[in-house]
């Protein structure tokens, strides 16, 4: 016998043709701007020598300074009678540097900043000045930052942003330890810069022209028309997918935040904000030459290199890429690699015996990202068509010999439908009796003829009658079927009409106790909101009193500093009723008002509260009275709606009468009586079936075209059986 088996294909694709879609290529170099003359990277190790080195001033412009040697360093000097000038930002975030050395050094807060400035000597031959593009040296955080350190008139221009900074932008001083005091003027009045950039949200109108005409950028997001320059991102820089194209490199090293144009450059904060300070830095002409030396060169060098249409075939074996439109994925080309594909199931037995493996299996083995290899050898299985497993015997196998059970089966189902109704027409309940009793009375006549009926068909026999025979039985078959189901129809419909019209004298009755209620609940309501007016004056002068109380407790508490400042006697705020009050009120500012002179605004408060829920109470009662009103309206009308006179209105289709009756386990077979029209296949197949489909199961190939001429006869299609062994 020739067995169907599963066949086992191997076959070798080619991809080196492929063109991949944008991505990064590795390369063995990569970025060192610390190799450059202008840039360096600093620690707190490198930071501390220049603090002691100060003779005569040390000035500190930072957001946070929290690392406890820097702290230190800075103590011993300004104890050593070193002035100390520092410029911080969020107060509660350097409390410990303001703990150590308020009353040592002139300290002010509150100016947020990006980057960082340290000057030594500012005014001496031997000045120094330092520029942080990061926050972890001062902060005391783990890592390095990139400084710079600053030609004499960007020593000179940052001074005097520093001096603007502190003396007109920063929010509380401290002299003594630990006191915070109102900030002074310069005593020199308005303080002149130079440059603006350093100043809180000016950098970004500072920089529109070099945004105008950028050359290069590095490890910065901005958003530009222009996509000529080069640009150079670290491999952590967010949405790099938005910004892969021509010029861009990816680098897995420490760089600095760098705009290059071509008519100025600049030196940013690792991440400038525009909406505060930030210790930038515009370069000169000689750290811009040196710089741009450098940034071409780390450009170059970058770990990651774009390529926009690279086939496979330029791809060395191991080499790493990230694909543009997911740079956080890392993958490696292979020259070679061997897969197992996923078992191909042929739709047909021709497609199984002559279609080609690599042509079935083309579309598991299209390119896909997860297949960067120059060559793939795969593996598959060809299974032949399956016998769906929930298929089932075709019916025609028990057709003949269900012909005579079906006609008997029939009968006894219009037997048992009778007996059914016969017991729905004995049960009906006593509230409904009376309205069918004429009905049922009619029934008798007609019942006794259809039972005669159903006895005579059982007698005869349909595999002994001619064919002339069967049509007039199954004739009469279907005629007794008709009458049986009509009788069942009119009981449902004649109960239905019964049962409506119960339900329609129960609803009036409802209806009419629902209206009763509406009008009781409408005079409660209408005395609730008589007792809720008539409250409303005594609970309107309990509130003032309440008012004027608490107001004149809260003015007697007044500091003698608090009266100065507001420049009124105690017994003129005492006095105060509610309009006066509000009206004083208004002449301060929220945050000042709500900060000093939270007891007034608690009476405020407090009054208007109590005049709220007077009104609120007044409200609801209202509310009551009306909703009583509609519900009195909506139970007349629903009782207008129903109506004074039952009319029945038949709404049940023919399946609901039969449930109503609880015939529906008895439901007559709707397929009337047949002999089947078709022959079975050969019988080394099996025909099976799920729903309309049907499918011819062989077990072998030796009676093919047997098989194909049956499956072509009984619309079925070729399969084989999944349970055997071999296939």
């Amino acid at each position: 016998m020739n067995q169907v088996m599963i066949k086992q294909k191997g076959f070798t694709t080619d991809y080196n043709s492929e063109t991949l879609p944008p991505l990064f290529k590795r390369q063995s170099s990569d970025c060192n701007f610390a190799a450059s003359d202008v840039l360096d990277i600093i620690d707190v190790d490198l930071l501390l020598p220049i603090i002691e080195s100060s003779r005569q001033t040390i000035l500190i412009a930072c957001n946070e300074l929290k690392s406890k040697e820097l702290i230190h360093a800075v103590m011993q000097k300004a104890d050593a009678g070193i002035r100390v000038y520092l410029l911080l930002g969020d107060t509660k975030n350097n409390q410990a540097a303001i703990d150590t050395l308020s009353g040592r050094c002139l300290i002010r807060t509150d100016v947020k900043q990006q980057g960082a400035l340290v000057l030594v000597d500012h005014t001496t031959t031997m000045s120094s000045g330092l520029l942080l593009m990061g926050q972890n040296t001062l902060a005391g955080l783990e890592g390095t930052d990139w400084v710079i350190s600053l030609e004499h008139q960007q020593l000179d221009d940052c001074y005097r942003s520093f001096c603007k900074l502190f003396w007109e932008e920063s929010g509380a001083e401290y002299l003594q330890q630990n006191s915070r005091q109102k900030q002074v003027d310069h005593p020199d009045g308005q303080i002149i810069t130079n440059h603006s950039h350093h100043l809180c949200g000016t950098l970004h109108d500072c920089l529109g022209e070099a945004l105008s005409s950028l050359a290069g950028v590095s490890n910065y997001s901005f958003d530009s028309d222009n996509q000529a320059f080069k640009l150079l991102l670290n491999t952590n820089f967010p949405s790099i997918e938005k910004r892969s194209r021509f010029g861009v490199s990816l680098t897995e090293a420490k760089i600095p935040t760098l705009l290059l144009a071509d008519s100025e450059s600049w030196l940013l904060p690792n991440t400038p904000d525009f909406d505060v300070a930030n210790w930038c830095l515009k370069l000169s002409p000689r750290q811009s030459s040196q710089l741009v030396t450098t940034y071409n060169q780390a450009v170059s060098d970058a770990a990651w290199q774009y390529a926009e249409k690279v086939s496979l075939s330029e791809l060395a074996g191991n080499q790493e890429l990230r694909f543009a439109d997911k740079p956080d994925d890392i993958q490696s080309v292979d020259t070679h690699r061997e897969c197992s594909l996923k078992a191909i199931y042929t739709k047909s037995i021709d497609s199984f015996l002559n279609d080609d493996a690599q042509a079935l299996a083309s579309e598991q083995t299209k390119w896909q990202r997860n297949i960067l290899s120059h060559q793939v050898s795969y593996t598959v299985d060809i299974h032949p068509p399956y016998c769906p497993s929930q298929a089932m015997k075709d019916s025609l196998y028990d057709a003949w010999q269900e012909a005579e059970k079906n006609w008997q089966d029939q009968l006894s189902s219009l037997i048992h439908k009778q007996k059914s109704i016969d017991t729905s027409q004995a049960s009906i309940s006593d509230r409904l009796k009376g309205f069918v009793k004429s009905f049922l009375l009619g029934q008798g006549q007609a019942v006794k003829k259809l039972n005669a009926e159903i006895s005579e068909l059982q007698k005869w026999s349909i595999t002994q009658a001619t064919p002339a025979e069967r049509e007039d039985y199954k004739q009469r078959l279907n005629t007794l079927q008709t009458q049986v189901m009509q009788r069942g129809r009119d009981t449902a419909l004649k109960l239905d009409e019964a049962e409506q019209n119960n339900q329609w004298n129960e609803q009036r009755e409802k209806l009419q106790k629902k209206l009763e209620e509406a009008e009781k609940s409408l005079l409660e309501n209408k005395g609730k909101l008589d007792s809720v007016i008539g409250k409303k004056s005594g609970q309107e002068t309990a509130a003032a009193n309440a008012f004027t109380g608490l107001w004149k407790k809260s003015a007697g508490q007044m500091t003698d500093e608090q009266l100065e400042n507001v420049q009124l006697k105690r017994e003129d705020i005492e006095t105060m009723d509610v309009p006066s009050a509000e009206e004083w009120k208004n002449t301060f500012k929220p945050k000042n008002w709500k900060k000093h002179y939270i007891n007034f605004e608690k009476a405020l408060s407090n009054h208007q509260l109590a005049l709220n829920k007077i009104k609120r109470d007044i409200d609801e009662a209202n509310k009551s009275v009306t909703n009583a009103e509609g519900v009195i309206e909506h139970a007349k009308k629903s009782l207008a709606d129903h109506g004074l006179k039952f009319e029945y209105k038949p709404k049940l289709g023919n399946k609901a009468f039969e449930q109503q009756l609880g015939l529906k386990e008895t439901e007559l077979k709707a397929v009337p009586f047949s002999w089947p029209q078709e022959d079975l296949p050969h019988v080394d197949s099996e025909l099976r079936c799920v729903k309309k489909q049907r499918f011819l199961v062989i077990f072998d190939l030796d009676n093919l075209e047997r098989y194909r001429a049956d499956a072509e006869r009984l619309n079925a299609e070729i399969v084989c059986d999944k349970g055997l062994d071999n296939a």
